[in-house]
Order: structure tokens, then C-alpha cells, then sequence
């Protein structure tokens, strides 16, 4: 059975144990980018979220944001009929869509947009089609997160990634080796670093990008959707394109 990137494990209804297992502090993340919603944004969000997986992160927010409505996108089929399945109970308040998000159309007048562990299977080049697809899916002053893996920008520090999850996986009982042997960790990566990714932010329109939380290369960082204030305001000039 084909392994899409993303899924982790042939068995799907085994990923919510094992991503546990292979991204260190898994629900702080989460947590995090729950915590990164301001509240000074309606009750009856509107949320949109990438790469939705087995509806983890889509029950939180389901939970913290009662009035809330989300549409959850995500491209594997098994995936979205477990998510389904837990989130039964909420079934009028979400909505399910099979499909890549890097093509799929967005509903639009989004308050936030959402994606945990996703983005970083695009290219650079697909990650600032992405974000500004987001931004155009937003409304003015829409918050825009993502919980991600990153690079480090000195490879003299790629040996912290592998030794922090092997401490994580020995916590846990389980050898990293015989972890990644058994899962597709890594499978289809396209790794940034966070500067890169802040920048192409800037490049797509946002404002007030900020860190709001990062363990070694696990981060959880995001921004507003720029809007100008009024039609005298001069829009900013665009950031200087990064040489992919």
C-alpha cells in the first residue's frame, strides 16, 4: 500500500500514537496554536485548515471555539474518513474536503487559517503560492498560523533534530531507529528555514509576522492579513524575493 506523504504509517488509524511519538512535544504545539487565535475575533469563527490529518487539531478547536465553523482539507482519503468518524458529534459544524490544498479552491472571508505538520512538504516556490492563496482567503486582519518542522539556518546544527527526537522516542520506550523504520518520517519533506519562510510571508502580503513558539526545529509562527487602512494610505513595498 502507497504511503502518501503526510500519513506517516500504512495503518492510519495507528497515526495519532505514532506522530506523538515522532514530533516532540506534539500537543504543546498544538496548544500553541490554539492559544495564537486572538480572542478579539468573532465567536462564530470562520477557520479553515490545511492538511487536517485525522481531525486532532480540528476536535480542539471544535472544543475551545463553540460557535465556530471549519472547513478541514486534507488529501488522503483514510485520513478524512477516521476524522470523520471522531468527529461525528460535530458533523454541522465542520466540513470535510478530499483534496491537495496546494490546489484546491478556499472558501473566502476566512478569520483563520490553520495548518499543523503540512507546508513543509511544498518547495519554497509552493509555499509563496500557498501564502498568498491564504491571504486572499482571508478576511482584513485574519490571522494566518502554522505549527511546522523547519531547518536550522547552520547545518553545523542539524545533529539537534535527530538527537532531541531520539530523547523524546527513549522517553517514550522506543528506539528512533526502529521508529523511523517502521513510519515514513521524512517522506517527502521540503524543508525551510523559519527566516525563509517569515520572509516569503512578508513577500505575500502579511503584516505583525511573529515566532510564538519553536523547540529546536518545531515551531508555531504566523501573520496578519494586510489590508491598507484607507485609500490614502501608500501600500508598503514588497520584500525582496528570496533566489530559489
Amino acid at each position: 500500500m502507497e504511503i502518501k506523504p503526510g500519513e506517516v504509517i500504512a495503518d492510519v488509524t495507528q497515526f495519532d500514537e505514532h506522530i506523538k511519538l515522532i514530533v516532540p512535544r506534539y500537543e504543546e504545539l498544538h496548544d500553541a496554536v490554539i492559544r495564537s487565535i486572538p480572542p478579539d475575533l468573532p465567536e462564530d469563527l470562520q477557520i479553515l485548515e490545511l492538511g487536517c490529518g485525522t481531525g486532532a487539531l480540528t476536535q480542539k478547536l471544535c472544543r475551545r471555539f463553540p460557535k465556530a465553523h471549519i472547513t478541514a482539507i486534507d488529501y488522503s482519503i483514510r485520513m478524512l474518513e477516521l476524522a470523520r468518524e471522531k468527529l461525528s458529534s460535530y458533523c454541522g459544524r465542520v466540513r470535510w474536503v478530499e483534496g491537495d490544498f496546494a490546489h484546491t479552491r478556499f472558501p473566502t472571508r476566512c478569520d483563520v487559517v490553520i495548518s499543523t505538520l503540512a507546508i513543509h512538504h511544498l518547495t519554497d516556490p509552493q509555499k509563496l503560492e500557498l501564502f498568498r492563496k491564504i491571504h486572499k482567503a482571508l478576511k482584513k486582519e485574519g490571522w494566518f498560523v502554522n505549527g511546522d518542522v523547519v531547518l536550522f539556518e547552520s547545518d553545523r546544527h542539524t545533529f539537534l533534530h535527530d538527537q532531541v527526537r531520539a530523547e523524546h522516542a527513549s522517553t517514550q520506550g522506543v528506539e528512533l531507529n526502529a521508529l523511523d523504520a517502521e513510519t515514513q518520517s521524512g517522506s517527502g519533506d521540503n524543508l525551510s528555514t523559519l527566516k525563509t519562510q517569515l520572509a516569503l510571508l512578508e513577500i505575500a502580503g502579511f503584516h505583525s509576522i511573529d515566532v510564538i513558539w519553536k523547540y529546536y526545529q518545531f515551531v508555531v509562527y504566523g501573520g496578519f492579513k494586510y489590508c491598507l487602512l484607507s485609500d490614502d494610505e501608500e501600500p508598503r513595498p514588497p520584500a525582496a524575493l528570496p533566489d530559489f
